[in-house]
């Protein structure tokens, strides 16, 4: 894990399908379990923020809610939508800092022509 880039996964043995990704740079608790046919991977915390208790306390709840046949991160997605955020307006954001500023005009250029083919509809 010299470079950051090996990631290694540890599941418990208390509660199924939880699990901690460790990695250089962070340990980030999840739960992955198929809903409605889909495996879907849900974030629970990272460590030190949360410990383990409280990791597998959130976790035994998203499981339930998965086994509802309801997707979390579904529900993190639209809760974004609704403040009214959009790729759009990220990009327009980003783009708009004094770090985006210093870019050469070429690079800008290449990011707005990326923009506008592939992530604007």
């Amino acid at each position: 894990m010299k470079d950051g880039s090996k990631q290694v996964e540890y599941w418990d043995t208390n509660v199924r399908s939880f699990g901690v990704r460790i990695s250089a740079q962070s340990k980030t608790f999840f739960v992955s379990r198929r809903v409605n046919g889909k495996m879907v991977r849900v974030k629970i915390g990272r460590f030190p923020e949360m410990n383990v208790d409280d990791a597998r306390h959130d976790a035994s709840a998203k499981l339930v809610e998965m086994a509802a046949g309801k997707n979390p991160n579904e529900a993190k997605k639209r809760a974004r939508t609704e403040k009214g955020r959009t790729l759009e307006d990220m990009f327009k954001l980003k783009m708009s800092t004094p770090k985006s500023q210093k870019l050469k005009a070429s690079t800008r250029n290449f990011y707005d022509r990326t923009y506008a083919l592939y992530l604007s509809i």
